[in-house]
């Protein structure tokens, strides 16, 4: 379901968990991407598209941009 709801992003996601488990779920492949992290319940706001929740945004500004700027959820 994850990568479903990021499809119109067109720039690799990868969500993290911020603890040292090294768990991920990565839901569009490829280089230099975004990487989500936060609690999973903020993992899933996030996808499904709400602005205020709690994650941290890290890799390309380009990309960063791109994934904010678009409509995530169904």
């Amino acid at each position: 379901m994850g990568p479903l709801l990021v499809r119109r992003a067109r720039v690799p996601v990868t969500l993290r968990r911020p603890t040292d488990t090294g768990s991920r779920a990565v839901l569009r492949p490829g280089k230099g991407g975004v990487t989500v992290v936060g609690l999973p319940s903020e993992l899933v706001l996030f996808c499904y598209g709400r602005e205020q929740c709690h994650v941290q945004l890290t890799g390309d500004e380009d990309a960063i941009a791109a994934l904010q700027a678009v409509d995530k959820g169904l």
